[in-house]
């Protein structure tokens, strides 16, 4: 009994060391830096976000509080630049769905909303098809 305690604490003890260093090797900061300068023409950076896929999870929300009479967009970044199956999907106060950067099946790496209401908003990053994922976003703005 005692080394069937003792076997099942190491087995333990090796997953949580695979998650943590699997985890450890994503870079977000690394990542919403270099995306930074992406934005396109004319829009400021406002603010950076962390998008990786934890275990067990497949999707990752933030909220920010948008003002009126300003556009912004949200786009993705990740190795090699590819946002094959990551949604983003923009909610207004009421959760009601306004932007989403898969459209008609095809997967883009930005959205850009025209904000009409000053209040919050919630942003939420989906997994679809993806397993392991780590990335940044980053939320640009013009008036």
């Amino acid at each position: 009994m005692k080394n069937t305690v003792i076997i099942i604490l190491l087995v333990m003890l090796g997953v949580s060391l695979i998650i943590t260093d699997t985890m450890a090797q994503c870079d977000a900061t690394e990542k919403i830096n270099s995306c930074a300068p992406n934005l396109p023409s004319g829009f400021s950076f406002l603010k950076g976000y962390e998008v990786n896929q934890g275990i067990g999870s497949n999707e990752v929300k933030y909220s920010y509080v948008f003002a009126k009479d300003t556009q912004y967009v949200l786009n993705i970044c990740t190795e090699g630049n590819d946002a094959e199956g990551v949604v983003i999907t923009l909610f207004d106060y009421s959760k009601r769905k306004l932007a989403s950067s898969k459209i008609d099946g095809q997967y883009v790496s930005a959205v850009m909303f025209n904000c009409m209401s000053s209040g919050i908003y919630y942003i939420t990053y989906t997994f679809e098809q993806s397993t392991a994922f780590c990335g940044a976003s980053v939320l640009g703005f013009r008036r």
